[in-house]
């Protein structure tokens, strides 16, 4: 029969990294392994992790929410941008590919570039908030102005 042996692991202390840095240390609690001679301590280690300090700081919870609000922000973001790169550049594409020989790029327009112009107004939808509101803000200030303006 096939002796079956037991794997021990070892019963080092594994330190963080994150111990060593004074400040990161202060939010580890030190737990005391105990051993079988020694009475008063229950044997086995206290495990606080880093981790553990990370979820029950108040100031960690702050950082937390801040970090993923922001990288949830720039991902929005990110996402926006590659949305309009790829819009614009399919547009743009059609555009040179459809040009009539010769021509600049807005003379003579072909079917082709057309469909160009339709993804590249795609492309700028993301942007129509800030376009109607210029807009707003410049149809405001000619009504202001035709209003009260000098005659």
């Amino acid at each position: 029969m096939p002796h079956h042996h037991k794997s021990h692991k070892s019963h080092k202390k594994q330190v963080s990294m994150l111990e060593n840095i004074p400040f990161f240390g202060l939010l580890f609690k030190k737990g005391h392994k105990g051993h079988k001679g020694h009475k008063g301590h229950k044997g086995g280690s206290q495990k606080n992790t880093f981790s553990e300090a990370f979820n029950k700081s108040p100031f960690f919870t702050i950082f937390k929410s801040t970090a993923a609000i922001s990288f949830g922000f720039m991902g929005a973001e990110i996402v926006q941008a590659l949305y309009v790169i790829f819009f614009w550049l399919i547009g743009y594409h059609l555009m040179k590919t459809y040009n009539k020989e010769n021509t600049e790029l807005f003379d003579e327009l072909q079917d082709g570039q057309y469909l160009g112009i339709v993804f590249i107004v795609i492309g700028a939808l993301p942007f129509l908030y800030y376009i109607l509101m210029f807009m707003g803000f410049s149809l405001g200030e000619i009504a202001i102005q035709s209003a009260f303006g000098s005659e």
